[in-house]
């Protein structure tokens, strides 16, 4: 891996606007008796249209050896012209003030009689200060007669300082013109008319007034020359004036008279803007049958130089064509077609007209009843348009048969013959009908006529049956657009709308809603195209059918994975809250199914540009498509600055997946002004893209063409598939991941001449390009990239731009004349490899030399330097020291062009930087009086670094759940630098044959995450931390410097060698020993003592209850013991259960024993979802009591004995467990013996 630097814009300005600059400084309260000041204005000359600002910068300056005040009563005061139109004391001009110092200005400005005063902070304007204030003044929009001009001569007054006014006042003027408009058509829409018929123009005339540089006229004229072959019959309004020799018309009109001046074309104006003409077509067909009408609209307003005013003229015409009767086939008048289809989906390899026109099959996005031609209005749709030149004559029997599943070749399923029997089994069904026809006079034609006498569209269903569509919804006679639902149940295989004398208008269109069959989802991979034929027949006698036309489009199914979209634009630069500029982004995701990945939406901004109104979520509007209601969720935002290093804020917004929860042509719209960027304040073009993807999802996963979701009237998607996803922005660690993204451009730019250079690196290593004193990563002898990026942000055209690029070397500085003197501190050189492709009409020189010539960035030098350019590439490319790019095109305000070159970074300059700067200037085409001034962006670097070695071995390679684990980390290569180990523990995932080799680590859950100062090479520890349930876990670690000029980055990824561990569940441990104790009256109890052992101290649950069994009695053995005995079936004395909290000593409740024999314990532990069953069992020695009865020993005291003699028995006991009792003895005798012997 590489390190990874922040990255800034490059831009610098030439231009010849003046940057003004204030400083203050406080000086001693103590002063001289009296103070001097200065004050001037600029730009001495400005014009500007009528309710734009003239801006002024006004400098002001107090002088003074003791600090003293130059106030009190510190005012600018600037004499104001009454002779204007309106007076410049009138309140319709507005005056605005700012200044560079806050606080500066304690009021004003303000119109105190024929004065504007600012009034200046005293304890602010004091010795020492220099300042600027910049004054806009705004003459009126729309009054303001055109040239108006004043001056602007400000004088600056203080009690202790003299009086003083500026040298040269500055001259303004303010331009306005009539914006008058005119349009003009047939008023039945026709463009070709039969031989006496009557023909009607319809004129709109009206003032377009914008905000700036209108004029409300004081008279207007309207006049329409009309063709001498047509004649002049009326006209509405009244008022209009024919003159038969010009065969002119014409309306005047006059401020005087509001009621009668268009309304909008002066103030408090009210009258209309529609004007009606008749005419009378010729009675025979004219040598040029191509009449053309024209009408000229004009408006003269004031103009401060001119009394005549200032006039503008806008124009229209209308031409028509006269015909001695209707054509009978296709000719002028007759009858065209034309026929279109929309649809959801962009479908590939469309690259002119409409793209979507592609749809899943089925019925997955059914249409309200009155849908709207979008995209996203059903699941498909045709539209077909029939249109006369000849209005009033035709009559049309247009028949639609759909597209059948039993007419196709190939993959091509299209529509059978008008004369053909009806398709059994459509490829299309039918939903919803709409028809229009809009009447020229809605008393005698048009479509609500028609309705209204009866007329309906039909269709012929599958089984040939024909049947009339009731019109949805109420029907009038002027109604010119109704709907008609197909039947629930009806399979629709043709439609048609039959012929109707109310029906012989401009235009007839039919368009119908619907899907396309199911069996199309498995029948040719799911690509199929259904191609609709309509057939247009026709008749100026009802049931006369005259020569057919007919025109085709097609839809087209594709297979069911998912296309997103993504729409992006910038709103108006500055013109959000707060000066903020507005970023609109709209995502699509177009499914079959509910989604089970979220959705992610993502920014990087342009380098300089950051989030204004940043928030943790927001409310997403989504929008199903077809006849569903929109619904609204709740989005997560992330906003993460200088994402991976680049210098650039990353906006991330996660959708739920659970938002789209059913099939649709969603749309995911954020809220207004939800996303609000500061701009950069440098000129420049800033491209910008966003992006949309199903968040960890594979390369495979989406459709590979991409949706433009606002293009809901179709056209072709801007949007394109992408699936290199190095920088993560996902952030679901897919590198490469199917997604689509789209761009848009801001440009900030000036007034006058005003160029920007911006350069960039990019190394090697690099997967973004790094900008302003951003340094790029490159191999160690690999390569770096420079690009330069001219560009004309000014008003002005420019032209012969030049760059000049002196390659790095050690000792280098810059390269214009300003920063010839400050050292670039290059630390090493970079050999010269080649220029990248130029564009026409670009050249570029060579220079041997580290200080080359360079004239038009360091003029006027009083040092030598050398002028070795040429422009044959040198054999040995080593010896090439310096660039030259120059120009010979002009450029408009927004072009410019990009150059690049590259270098090599020597493997033997390893964690060192080399800079590299540039310096441009340019002529002003437009003004060529200016010269403009060089501009030189920063520099930028490359380094090809060393990264560090990670090392690392888990403490187990297997252990047991919610045990301790931890990770040994061995840092090397940091060159004793420090940073930060980030460290993460992931799982637990399901190991595969009880292995965790060759898992899939994509996706698994974060256990546990921290970070390890670092301080140089050496080992570090990574946790310990408790892992949790059973499974595999791994490692990953990043490793980050943190001193800047020790750069480095490292990192180890999930599932490395010697960072698997095997988690099992944990076996609790029972040890055991049964206790016996007598009690003071001999009786014998017995418990168990139970130590509970190998609970984790993370395990959520101990195993509980502890179940305890006393079996027993068992016979002794014949040495009265129990070794050995026979367990099985014994009796059970007692049992019982035990909470078990932990581990820990736990004893058994103590059990009386009263009968001789052999007792034992046995104990077990429930099973659970971390640790399986535990048991102590019966028998163990640890767990057995023997229990015998007391025994007797007893020895006479003599065996032979004397008669009367006393004699006694010595008597012992055994087995009584100490206990009392009491010995009943007896002696027995005589019985005569046996012999000598008892």
């Amino acid at each position: 891996m590489h390190p990874r630097r922040p990255k800034h814009t490059s831009i610098i300005l030439g231009a010849l606007t003046v940057v003004l600059a204030l400083a203050a400084a406080v000086l001693p309260v103590s002063a001289a008796p009296t103070q001097t000041a200065l004050i001037s204005i600029s730009p001495a000359t400005q014009t500007q249209p009528t309710g734009a600002s003239q801006t002024y910068a006004i400098n002001v300056s107090c002088q003074g050896t003791g600090g003293a005040q130059c106030g009190p009563n510190t005012t600018i005061t600037i004499p104001l012209d009454t002779s204007t139109t309106p007076s410049m004391t009138d309140s319709s001009w507005k005056y605005t003030a700012t200044s560079g110092l806050a606080g500066l200005i304690t009021s004003g400005p303000t119109v105190v009689g024929t004065d504007l005063v600012i009034t200046l902070d005293d304890t602010r304007f004091t010795a020492g200060f220099s300042g600027s204030i910049e004054l806009k003044a705004t003459p009126p929009n729309l009054v303001t007669p055109n040239r108006t001009s004043w001056e602007m001569e400000p004088t600056l007054t203080g009690d202790s300082i003299s009086p003083v006014t500026v040298s040269t006042p500055a001259q303004s003027i303010a331009t306005a013109t009539p914006k008058v408009a005119v349009t003009k058509r047939t008023t039945d829409y026709g463009s070709v008319y039969e031989v006496d018929n009557t023909i009607s123009y319809t004129i709109t005339a009206r003032c377009n007034n914008a905000n700036t540089g209108s004029l409300y006229v004081t008279s207007a004229t309207l006049l329409d020359l009309i063709p001498a072959e047509l004649t002049y019959l009326s006209s509405t309004p009244s008022g209009a004036i024919y003159d038969p020799g010009s065969h002119s018309l014409a309306w005047s009109f006059t401020s005087t008279d509001l009621s009668t001046m268009p309304a909008g074309c002066a103030e408090g104006a009210s009258g209309p803007t529609t004007f009606v003409i008749t005419t009378q077509a010729p009675s025979t067909v004219p040598a040029a049958p191509l009449l053309t009408n024209v009408v000229y609209f004009g408006g003269t307003g004031p103009d401060a130089t001119n009394p005549a005013g200032l006039s503008s003229t806008a124009t229209a015409d209308a031409p028509v064509q006269i015909i001695t009767e209707p054509n009978r086939e296709p000719g002028p008048g007759y009858a065209t077609i034309t026929k279109s289809s929309l649809a959801p989906l962009a479908q590939p390899g469309i690259t002119r007209g409409n793209q979507y026109v592609a749809t899943f099959a089925g019925n997955w996005l059914p249409p309200s009843s009155s849908p709207q031609w979008k995209t996203n209005a059903a699941s498909a749709g045709f539209r077909t348009t029939v249109n006369y030149g000849l209005v009033g004559t035709y009559m049309t029997d247009l028949i639609d048969p759909l597209p059948c599943l039993d007419n196709v070749v190939g993959n091509v399923y299209s529509s059978p013959a008008v004369t053909d029997p009806p398709c059994a089994n459509p490829a299309f069904h039918s939903q919803v009908v709409e028809v229009k026809s809009e009447g020229s006079d809605t008393t005698v034609n048009g479509l609500g006529q028609a309705l209204l006498d009866g007329w309906l569209p039909k269709a012929t269903l599958s089984d040939g049956t024909v049947i009339d569509l009731a019109a949805v919804g109420t029907i009038k006679n002027d109604t010119s657009t109704a709907y008609f639902k197909i039947p629930t149940g009806s399979v629709v295989s043709s439609l048609r709308l039959p012929p109707h004398l109310a029906l012989r208008n401009h235009e007839l269109r039919l368009t119908v809603w619907g899907f396309a069959d199911p069996s199309l989802a498995d029948a040719n991979g799911g690509l199929n195209q259904l191609r609709n034929t309509s057939t247009a027949i026709p008749q100026i006698t009802l049931g006369d059918e005259l020569r057919p036309i007919e025109w085709s489009a097609s839809i087209f199914t594709i297979p069911t994975k998912p296309q997103l979209g993504i729409s992006k634009s910038f709103g108006t630069l500055g013109g959000a809250t707060g000066g903020t500029t507005a970023i609109n982004i709209v995502g699509g995701v177009t499914t079959l199914d509910a989604l089970t990945r979220d959705i992610v939406l993502t920014d990087l901004l342009p380098l300089g540009m950051t989030w204004a109104n940043p928030v943790t979520s927001a409310t997403m509007t989504l929008t199903r498509g077809g006849g569903r209601s929109n619904t609204t969720t709740t989005a997560s935002i992330r906003a993460i600055n200088n994402y991976q290093g680049s210098g650039r804020q990353l906006i991330r917004i996660t959708v739920p997946a659970n938002a789209i929860d059913s099939a649709g042509a969603w749309t995911i719209t954020p809220p207004s002004n939800f996303l609000r960027v500061n701009t950069p304040v440098a000129l420049g073009v800033y491209p910008n893209t966003d992006q949309i993807y199903l968040y960890g999802s594979r390369l495979t996963t989406i459709d590979t063409t991409c949706a433009t979701p606002t293009q809901g009237d179709g056209g072709i998607s801007s949007a394109v598939f992408q699936n290199d996803n190095s920088m993560d922005l996902a952030g679901d660690s897919q590198l490469q991941e199917a997604y689509c993204e789209n761009r848009a451009s801001v440009s900030v730019r000036g007034t006058g001449a005003a160029f920007a250079l911006t350069k960039t690196v990019q190394g090697d290593l690099d997967a973004v390009a790094r900008g302003a004193l951003g340094v790029g990563n490159a191999s160690p002898g690999g390569t770096g990239t420079y690009r330069l990026n001219w560009n004309n942000v000014g008003s002005n055209t420019l032209g012969k731009p030049v760059i000049y690029d002196i390659i790095s070397f050690v000792g280098d500085t810059g390269v214009s004349k300003g920063q010839s003197t400050v050292p670039r501190n290059s630390q090493f050189a970079t050999p010269f490899l080649g220029v990248g492709p130029l564009p026409a009409g670009v050249t570029v020189a060579y220079s041997a030399n580290e200080n080359p010539c360079r004239p038009e960035v360091y003029g006027d030098r009083s040092d030598s330097c050398v002028d070795d350019w040429t422009t044959t590439l040198p054999a040995d490319l080593g010896a090439v020291k310096a660039l030259r790019f120059s120009s010979a095109n002009n450029y408009t305000s927004g072009n410019g062009f990009e150059v690049s070159f590259r270098v090599r970074v020597p493997s033997t300059d390893i964690n060192a930087i080399a800079w590299n700067s540039a310096a441009t200037n340019a002529t002003d085409v437009t003004n060529p009086s200016n010269i403009p001034l060089p501009a030189e962006p920063p520099k930028v670097g490359i380094i090809a670094p060393v990264d560090p070695i990670i090392s690392t071995v888990s403490s187990h390679e297997e252990t047991v759940a919610y045990e301790q684990l931890s990770d040994q980390v061995n840092i090397a290569g940091t060159g004793g630098g420090s940073g930060t180990l980030d460290w993460t523990l992931l799982g637990p995932i399901d190991p595969v044959d009880n292995a965790c080799d060759d898992l899939n680590w994509s996706g698994a859950p974060v256990h546990a995450s921290g970070n390890v100062p670092v301080d140089g090479d050496g080992p570090v520890i990574a946790g310990p931390t408790a892992i949790g349930a059973g499974g595999c876990y791994t490692w990953s670690h990043v490793l980050r410097s943190s001193d800047p000029e020790r750069p480095f980055r490292a990192v180890t990824g999930a599932g490395e060698l010697n960072e698997l561990t095997l988690a099992t569940p944990y076996p609790p441990s029972i040890i055991t020993t049964a206790q016996l104790q007598i009690g003071a009256g001999g009786q014998r109890s017995v418990h168990d003592r139970v130590v509970i052992d190998n609970i984790p101290a993370a395990a959520p649950e101990p195993p509980s209850p502890l179940s305890w069994v006393l079996h027993g009695p068992v016979a002794l053995t014949a040495e009265r013991n129990c070794d050995g005995v026979d367990w099985t079936g014994a009796p059970i004395v007692d049992s019982g259960e035990i909470v078990i909290t932990g581990n820990g000593i736990y004893s058994t409740p103590e059990v009386d024993l009263s009968t001789p024999g052999c007792y034992s314990f046995s104990n077990s532990l429930p099973a659970t979802a971390d640790s399986p069953a535990a048991f102590d069992i019966i028998g163990q020695a640890a767990e057995v009591i023997p229990i015998t009865d007391p025994q007797i020993v007893s020895q006479t005291e003599s065996e032979l004995v004397a008669l009367n003699e006393p004699t006694s028995d010595t008597v012992t006991i055994f087995g009584t467990g100490g206990g009392t009792g009491v010995l009943e003895w007896t002696l027995v005798g005589p019985v005569a013996p046996a012999g000598d012997s008892c």
